[in-house]
C-alpha cells in the first residue's frame, strides 16, 4: 500500500528546506561580510594605530630636542645684548657653563665667533688660557665624569659642516648625526648638535650650539612596541638612520636600502606631510604597513622623520582568527552564529567608541604638555634676563650708563614675569570656577586715557599708529562694571593687535548700543588662519603651534579675555578685515551712574 503524503506537510518540508538553506546561506554571506569588514576595521584601526604612534614618537623627539632649541636662542639674544654693550668675553662663558650645568642632558655647549667679531680684541686672548695661537673666540664646555671640562677649538673647526653650513644658510640647523670624541676624554659619544647662527644687523658674526647624547632617545624610541614585531625607527632629514630595533643598520642612509625599489625617492618626496603605504620590508623580509611621518625640528626647515613597520599578517591575525571561529559556530548552530555575530558588532563599536575616546584623551594631554612646555620657556626667558643682568649689575666694571641700562631690563623682565603668573592664576580661578565679579563705577574716560599712556611707548618702538575712535561720536563717562575685568580684556585685546602687527595701525574704540556698550579692537597684522578660526578662544591652543617662538606669550590672553566678557554679562567674538588684520568685538552692560 503506498503511503501517503499531505500535500501540505510536503510542501512545508520542502519550505523548511528552502528556509534552511537560505537561512544558512544567508548567514554565510553575513560571517563571510562580518569577517572582512573585519578585517577592514583592523587594517583602518592598524593604521590609526601606527599614526598615533608616529606622533607620539615625533612628540618625544621634538620634546628631545626642544631644550637645546630654545636655550642655544636665548644664548643668541643675550650675546647681541653682551656684543651691543662690550662686555667682556668672560661673561659670555658664563653663560655657557650656566646653561651646561643647568641642563644636565646636555653633552658640551660651545662657541665659534668669526675672527675679532665680538670685541675685536683676538690678538689680545692670543695663547691664553683656553684661547689658540689667534686669539680667535671660540670655546666648547663639555661634560665628563660630572665635572665641566674645556675643550680648545681649532682654525680648522671654521671649515667643518657645523660651522660652514649655519653660515650659509643662515638659520638654525641640525647637524646630522655623528660620532664625536672630546678632546683629552677617552669616551666617543653617538650625537647631535642644534646650532643657531649668530646673526646681528644682517651680519653673520659666528654660531652657538649644544651637543645631544642621542643613546637616551634611541633607547627611549626603541622601546616602543606595536603587536607583536612592528617597530618604530627615526631617519635624518638627510635619510641617516638614528635610531632602529636592529644596531647594525642604524648611522646608514636608508637610501642604501631603499635602492631600486618604487619607494627609494620616498623620503626627498616627503617634505611634511605623512606617507603610508604597504610594501615588503627591506630590513625584515616581511610585507608592512609602513608610515614615514615627519618630525618638526625647531625652524630648520628639515624635518627628521619617524618610519613605522606593521608586519600585515599581524595586523590581520585577529580578523583570521574571528573568521574561522565564525565558520566554526555556524557548524554548531544557526543560533549562536547570531548571537555570535551580533556581540561581534556590539564588540566592534564599544571598540570604536574606546578608540575614539583614549585619541581625545591623548589629544588633551598633548594639547596640556606642550602649553606647559610653553609656559616653562616663558618663565624662564624672563628669569634668566633677571639673573644674568643682575650679575652684570652687581660687576665692579660697570659704569653708571650700563647700570641704568641693566635695571631697565630687569624691571622689563619683571614686567613681563608678572604678566604671566597674573595669565596662570587667572585660568586657575577660571578653571575652577573661583572669579567673582566686583562693580563699581568707573570713568571710561580715565580708563581710555591710562591705556593710551601705557601703549604709546610700544606704538612709537614699533612704529605703529595708535588711534582711539568714537571719543566725540558715543560720550559715555561714569557707569557700573567690574573696572579691574574690563581693562585686563582690553589690554589682551590691544597687546595682541601689536604683538602680530609689523606695520599699518592699532585703533580701539567703542559705541554704546543700546543697554551694551560695544568695544572693538582692529589691526592690520597677519591676521587669522580659517583653520585656527574656530579655536582661537581655546585654552592651551597656543602650545600646539610647535617650536615657533617668534610671537612669545603664553597663549591665555584669549581664553582670559572671553571668560570676562561672558562673566561681565557680554560676549566677544572677532571679524577678519578686507584687507589686512582682524577686528575683535566685545560688549558689555551699559549701566550709567552719576560721577562723585
Amino acid at each position: 500500500m503506498p503511503l501517503n503524503i499531505p500535500r501540505n506537510n510536503s510542501l512545508k518540508v520542502k519550505f523548511a528546506v528552502f528556509t534552511a538553506i537560505s537561512t544558512a546561506l544567508i548567514f554565510l554571506f553575513l560571517v563571510i561580510y562580518v569577517g572582512k569588514s573585519q578585517r577592514s576595521a583592523a587594517y583602518t584601526d592598524s593604521k590609526t594605530i601606527a599614526l598615533e604612534v608616529s606622533r607620539k614618537a615625533s612628540l618625544e623627539t621634538e620634546k628631545f630636542l626642544s631644550t637645546a632649541f630654545e636655550v642655544t636662542r636665548e644664548l643668541s639674544r643675550n650675546f647681541e645684548i653682551l656684543k651691543k654693550n662690550k662686555i667682556e668675553r668672560k661673561v659670555l662663558c658664563q653663560m655657557l657653563t650656566k646653561s651646561l650645568e643647568d641642563n644636565k642632558n646636555f653633552l658640551a655647549i660651545w662657541l665659534l665667533w668669526e675672527p675679532n667679531a665680538y670685541d675685536g680684541k683676538d690678538k689680545e686672548y692670543s695663547n691664553k688660557d683656553h684661547y689658540e695661537s689667534s686669539g680667535s673666540f671660540s670655546i666648547t664646555y663639555f661634560r665628563a665624569n660630572g665635572e665641566i671640562k674645556t675643550e680648545k677649538n681649532n682654525i680648522i673647526d671654521y671649515q667643518e659642516d657645523y660651522y660652514t653650513v649655519p653660515k650659509k644658510k643662515r638659520h638654525e640647523v641640525l647637524i646630522d648625526p655623528y660620532e664625536y670624541q672630546y678632546r683629552g676624554f677617552e669616551k666617543i659619544y653617538y650625537e647631535t648638535s642644534v646650532v643657531i647662527p649668530l646673526i646681528y644687523n644682517n651680519t653673520f658674526n659666528g654660531v652657538v650650539a649644544v651637543d645631544i647624547n642621542l643613546k637616551s632617545l634611541k633607547d627611549k624610541l626603541n622601546s616602543i612596541n606595536i603587536y607583536q614585531t612592528g617597530y618604530v625607527s627615526l631617519i635624518s632629514n638627510t635619510g641617516i638612520i638614528v635610531s632602529h630595533p636592529d644596531s647594525t643598520v642604524c648611522k646608514r642612509n636608508i637610501k642604501d636600502f631603499l635602492k631600486g625599489s618604487a619607494n627609494s625617492n620616498i623620503i626627498n618626496t616627503l617634505k611634511d606631510k605623512e606617507k603610508s603605504y604597504e610594501t615588503v620590508s627591506e630590513f625584515t623580509g616581511k610585507k608592512v604597513l609602513r608610515i614615514i611621518y615627519p618630525v618638526k625640528m625647531g625652524n630648520t626647515n628639515s624635518p627628521w622623520y619617524t618610519m613605522v613597520e606593521i608586519p600585515l599578517n599581524e595586523i590581520t591575525d585577529r580578523s583570521n582568527q574571528l573568521l574561522i571561529t565564525s565558520l566554526i559556530i555556524l557548524l554548531i548552530g544557526l543560533s549562536l552564529l547570531i548571537y555570535l555575530t551580533i556581540n561581534i558588532l556590539e564588540r566592534r563599536k564599544y571598540e570604536r567608541v574606546l578608540l575614539e575616546a583614549t585619541l581625545k584623551a591623548e589629544e588633551s594631554e598633548r594639547l596640556k604638555t606642550a602649553f606647559l612646555s610653553n609656559i616653562s620657556h616663558e618663565i624662564r626667558t624672563p628669569m634668566n634676563g633677571i639673573m644674568g643682568f643682575t650679575e652684570l649689575l652687581v660687576n665692579k666694571d660697570t659704569n653708571d650708563e650700563q647700570r641704568v641700562f641693566y635695571k631697565e631690563r630687569i624691571l622689563n623682565a619683571c614686567n613681563q614675569l608678572l604678566f604671566i603668573i597674573n595669565d596662570i592664576i587667572d585660568i586657575s580661578a577660571i578653571e575652577t570656577g573661583k572669579v567673582s565679579i566686583r562693580l563699581s563705577s568707573v570713568s571710561m574716560t580715565e580708563i581710555v586715557s591710562n591705556l593710551k599712556h601705557f601703549f604709546e611707548p610700544l606704538a612709537v618702538e614699533k612704529n605703529i599708529a595708535l588711534v582711539i575712535q568714537n571719543m566725540n561720536e558715543s560720550p559715555i563717562d561714569y557707569f557700573e562694571t567690574d573696572e579691574i575685568k574690563l581693562v585686563q580684556i582690553l589690554t589682551n585685546l590691544i597687546n595682541n593687535s601689536f604683538k602680530f602687527t609689523e606695520k599699518g595701525s592699532v585703533i580701539f574704540g567703542y559705541n554704546v548700543e543700546e543697554k551694551y556698550i560695544k568695544f572693538y579692537v582692529r589691526d592690520t597684522g597677519i591676521g587669522i588662519k580659517p583653520e585656527n578660526q574656530e579655536t582661537i578662544f581655546d585654552r592651551f591652543r597656543q602650545a600646539d603651534y610647535g617650536l615657533n617662538r617668534k610671537h612669545q606669550g603664553t597663549g591665555l590672553g584669549l581664553s582670559i579675555s572671553k571668560a570676562f566678557a561672558e562673566l561681565l554679562g557680554g560676549k566677544i567674538w572677532f571679524e577678519p578685515n578686507k584687507t589686512v588684520g582682524t577686528t575683535f568685538y566685545f560688549t558689555i552692560p551699559y549701566k550709567p551712574v552719576k560721577s562723585n
